[in-house]
């Protein structure tokens, strides 16, 4: 199994807070801006099986581990994003199923499906015919779903991995200048560890 890791610049000007979660396919952090709290999740789920049930307890505990943890902070938004190992074209999955079930109890919206988006895969398999599918998901509360500017792959074209890249334009409060970030990736064989440190 892989791992996850949320990075942030130690200049961004906020308070933020590690999150202890008892799973170790998901790590969470709260940032605290201007007075609103934002909860970010990274999660790496099991493989998905496509019409099995062999995986879908430790898939269903993930997101009950990103449920419970956005409740007890109680966060004004709430971004999930990271590698689902789940398309939302595989009607018959187990895995797709209970994801459609998570945004639709948590009032999520994938970014992917915001006007202009261009992502239409995030995943290409050398083994398997080229085959693509998108199974790295961004799915946040509405607030940071209308906020979003653009969302597209970037592929860098090793063993078959894009990079999703999400920019948005976030305005904090009436006293605060609107502010734009990019956030991306990292492509981990080529990152330098001073490219980490900042």
């Amino acid at each position: 199994m892989g791992g996850t890791a949320i990075l942030w610049k130690q200049s961004l000007n906020a308070q933020d807070t590690p999150c202890l979660l008892d799973n170790s396919r998901v790590c969470a952090v709260t940032v605290n801006i201007a007075g609103k709290t934002m909860m970010l999740f990274s999660v790496y789920m099991p493989v998905d099986r496509c019409y099995g049930n062999e995986d879908s307890d430790e898939f269903n505990e993930v997101l009950n581990c990103v449920r419970v943890a956005s409740t007890r902070c109680n966060a004004d938004s709430i971004i999930v994003a990271g590698d689902f190992n789940t398309d939302f074209s595989r009607e018959r999955s187990v895995h797709t199923r209970l994801l459609r079930q998570f945004i639709q109890e948590e009032c999520l919206l994938n970014c992917t499906d915001a006007t202009g988006s261009s992502v239409k895969y995030s995943f290409e398999s050398k083994i398997v015919n080229s085959s693509r599918s998108l199974v790295d998901h961004f799915l946040v509360t509405e607030d940071i779903f209308n906020m979003l500017q653009s969302c597209s792959t970037v592929d860098y074209g090793h063993k078959g991995a894009c990079t999703i890249t999400i920019t948005a334009n976030v305005a904090y409060t009436e006293t605060c200048p609107d502010e734009e970030y990019e956030v991306n990736r990292l492509n981990w064989g080529k990152t330098s560890s001073q490219e980490l440190e900042s």
